[in-house]
């Protein structure tokens, strides 16, 4: 199906660990991605305050499958991301744009992510609603009118959909003001 610009956009959550081999699953526990019209994506790392801020590509292994810890799978999540929500006590309530790193096959995301920093408390709420929405039934976990009782919905309305973060691409397929 070929999406098309809607303001009540179908939202799908799955865990990040459901799409791995059962063997290195255990390590991106509670990463999870959202994905909005079917196009955009977001993912939500727990805490990578250990080794980023500052980001760098350079603690992770050349060949992602090499990935062995729960860091790794974390910051590599984190990495591929367009918009990434992650805890981190000093910086949330701010947002910052990823630099340019090379996947392992040498492509570049262009433009890079954005990561949204949030206090821990409010991302533990976002983790257990996000486990909440993977297991409705059916392709997608509803439409966005649907799901904003939840405050995780209303958090990525509020604070990246309605961000100068959000691509104008984003923007135009998600029913928001663009300038496309």
């Amino acid at each position: 199906m070929k999406p098309r610009p809607l303001a009540d956009f179908p939202v799908k959550v799955f865990s990040e660990s459901t799409e791995k081999e059962p063997e290195t699953a255990h390590l991106y526990a509670g990463i999870f991605n959202v994905t909005l019209n079917h196009t955009t994506r977001l993912v939500f790392v727990p805490d990578l305050s250990p080794v980023a801020p500052p980001w760098r590509s350079g603690i992770l292994p050349e060949n992602y499958d090499d990935i062995a810890t729960v860091r790794e799978a974390r910051l590599a999540a984190a990495l591929k991301g367009f918009y990434v929500v992650t805890p981190n006590a000093e910086h949330a309530g701010t947002e910052e744009p990823l630099p340019d790193f090379p996947d392992p096959d040498g492509m570049v995301i262009s433009p890079p992510g954005t990561v949204f920093y949030v206090a821990h408390a409010e991302f533990d709420r976002y983790q257990s609603e996000l486990a909440v929405l993977e297991d409705l039934p059916g392709f997608v976990s509803g439409q966005v009118s649907e799901l904003r009782d939840h405050q995780v919905i209303t958090f990525i309305e509020r604070r990246i959909l309605d961000s100068a973060w959000l691509k104008p691409y984003d923007a135009h397929i998600l029913g928001r003001p663009t300038s496309l």
